[in-house]
């Protein structure tokens, strides 16, 4: 069973140990292999004024995940992931795909139309993943230096009040 636990620094070393099994993601997302206390700090602060709620996954009574989330995206002002990484121990075993769709009826039943999330266009694994879950790209732009797919994914079908 998956669930999703709200995330605070005092589960910093949980974190770590989740985001830096994750060292080609780093590399491509922050320029460096390791991410460090202070980069995760970052990251909170950027949470914060994002208004992100920030959550860890639980499988089978392990963390295994981060999900940072908003009902309100920067850009398009509609709900978005900003970051969805699960340990690199849990690739190709289903588990991400699970939380995905776990996250998502979550998302149906606070009455979400859609779905939004910026992928690094590097990042052809993610790529992939997202578009298995039914995101397709809208937009292409340069974010820090960065080359990124802005996907959507309509969870609601047009027209309906559900």
């Amino acid at each position: 069973m998956i669930e999703f636990t709200r995330n605070n620094p005092d589960r910093l070393g949980v974190e770590k140990r989740i985001i830096n099994s994750q060292q080609e993601y780093n590399l491509i997302a922050y320029g460096k292999r390791i991410l460090d206390d202070n980069d995760l700090f970052i990251q909170y602060r950027e949470a914060q004024k994002l208004k992100l709620s920030r959550y860890l996954v639980r499988y089978e009574k392990s963390y295994i995940g981060i999900l940072d989330f908003g009902m309100t995206s920067p850009r398009h002002q509609k709900p978005w992931i900003s970051l969805f990484l699960i340990e690199k121990n849990f690739q190709s075993t289903g588990i991400a795909e699970k939380t995905y769709r776990a996250f998502e009826e979550r998302l149906r039943e606070k009455q979400a139309g859609c779905i939004q999330i910026a992928v690094h266009a590097d990042n052809k694994r993610a790529l992939q993943f997202w578009n298995k879950m039914g995101f397709t790209p809208f937009d292409k732009r340069i974010y820090e230096g960065k080359r990124m797919y802005s996907m959507e994914k309509q969870l609601k079908e047009p027209g309906s009040r559900k």
